[in-house]
């Protein structure tokens, strides 16, 4: 199943100011949200990274997910030498390993 095309991103900034927590500041989510809505863009996934754990989602990622199914979270483990990047669709209490493809729209 096709989601959808990543045609912009919206970097937030971490409200909470730590290395081991994040959490989006407010004010960041608000103007991407009315960006995508002003471009007509729907909300297709969402990155965020684990600087010193694996590329799977934590119980925190479960928790503070307030999108619902509908929406891929890309997680990139710098945990080892070689960054790894694994994409998952994500419930209330379980996460499910996505598919997808990275296509380079340069060409």
């Amino acid at each position: 199943m096709r989601i959808g095309e990543v045609e912009a991103h919206y970097p937030l900034r971490n409200a909470l100011a730590s290395p081991r927590e994040f959490f989006g500041e407010p004010s960041d989510l608000a103007g991407a949200f009315r960006d995508m809505h002003q471009r007509g863009f729907d909300l297709v996934a969402i990155y965020h990274s684990h600087p010193t754990t694996a590329a799977i989602p934590s119980r925190t990622d479960l928790e503070q997910n307030f999108y619902g199914t509908a929406v891929m979270h890309l997680i990139m483990s710098f945990q080892r030498a070689e960054p790894k990047l694994r994409a998952w669709m994500l419930g209330p209490d379980q996460a499910t390993e996505a598919q997808w493809i990275l296509v380079d729209g340069s060409a």
